[in-house]
């Protein structure tokens, strides 16, 4: 319905009735029959005729505004196509859906979902929030979401032994506002994601250019903040050099549990693939750590429900576990999952946390 309401909203702007998703009839309705151009008057044309890409639409949308009813409609028939008619494909008589987890799929060790994927939902917007509806518990049950507050971050701060990350912790701050005050002297919203992006981006490796794209920032003010992060976090910078050396001598990481990853192209003389491999060095234990964690975790709450009718656990989305929960349960099993999860004994020197809620759908409960 969404989508035929876009559509017909489209021919309306257009003046006739054209197929939405050609990329020439789109391009000489808007610039042949609207007689639009992008703000600074030019229009872009490539060799099969004009361009209507994102970026395109995007200036599109000062000009007219049927831009923005074609980038609403692409955005929909993708969520459309990709997520909901393959779903509904799977369902079964009793419109349930089931998915496959395979232990092994990826070379970090998470689990990794398939037929249908449900580990790659869309979970920020408009589309999102519509997605993460649809998932509803069997009937006199509740969705029950317990969540991992900054992985990955808590276990770089174990890993790394920096004394700063971990007092952030230890005393239950914010990592991302901690930073944004450092870096900007406040935070708000957007120094809050500016900060978080940071965060992030030093653990996958960002360079100073790819943080200025991200960002759309200038370069060298990019280089001022990862600099000044280090100069906080300067057990962190120590640990990336560390891993990185590690792997060039040794050819490998491990994680937790001293499985190891082969670190292939570290020594590399090619700088793309050696710097690729860099950024895997440095983030496979991290990943790896936080991947096998969950996975005991997972084991130890299967042992304590698995004769229990009133709680089940049907999903894992990385660092996010799923339960259906007998309505007047919650507040038991929030306690027993939740004490389960942050109780990990070969973490010293920093405490899991996890954010656990319910609702009657998947939305209400993240």
């Amino acid at each position: 319905n969404k989508l035929e309401r876009l559509e017909k909203a489209i021919h309306e702007e257009a003046g006739e009735e054209f197929n939405v998703r050609s990329f020439k009839q789109l391009g000489d309705i808007l610039f042949e029959k609207l007689g639009l151009t992008l703000p600074d008057g030019s229009v872009k044309k490539t060799k099969t005729g004009y361009s209507t890409n994102y970026e395109v639409l995007s200036k599109l949308k000062e000009v007219h505004p049927i831009a923005k009813k074609i980038l609403d409609y692409r955005e929909a028939h993708k969520i459309y196509s990709t997520y909901v008619k393959p779903y509904m494909s799977y369902l079964d008589e009793k419109q349930r859906l089931y998915t496959y987890f395979d232990y092994c799929g990826t070379s970090t060790g998470r689990l990794s979902s398939r037929d249908p994927n449900l580990q790659n939902i869309p979970i920020k917007g408009e589309w999102g929030n519509k997605m993460r509806k649809l998932f509803v518990p069997r009937k006199g049950y509740k969705i029950m979401s317990a969540d991992y507050s900054q992985m990955e971050l808590r276990l770089l701060a174990q890993f790394s032994e920096d004394e700063t990350l971990n007092k952030i912790f230890a005393d239950d701050r914010d990592i991302h506002t901690e930073t944004a005050i450092h870096l900007f002297g406040m935070s708000d919203k957007k120094t809050r994601n500016f900060a978080k992006s940071i965060n992030y981006g030093i653990v996958y490796g960002l360079s100073p250019y790819g943080l200025s794209q991200q960002l759309e920032i200038e370069l060298s003010e990019a280089k001022d903040y990862i600099e000044r992060y280090f100069d906080r976090f300067q057990g962190v910078e120590k640990y990336i050099n560390e891993q990185i050396t590690k792997a060039k001598r040794n050819g490998y990481v491990s994680v937790i549990s001293k499985r190891r990853r082969y670190v292939r192209g570290i020594n590399s003389s090619n700088r793309f693939r050696r710097e690729a491999a860099e950024r895997i060095a440095v983030n496979t234990p991290l990943q790896g750590s936080s991947a096998e964690i969950l996975k005991v975790v997972m084991n130890n709450i299967h042992k304590k429900i698995k004769n229990n009718e009133n709680i089940y656990l049907v999903s894992q989305i990385h660092d996010e576990l799923l339960f259906e929960v007998k309505e007047g349960e919650e507040k038991r099993f929030k306690k027993l999952v939740k004490d389960i999860m942050e109780d990990i004994p070969f973490l010293i020197k920093v405490k899991m946390k996890v954010d656990i809620s319910t609702g009657n759908n998947w939305w209400e409960a993240h």
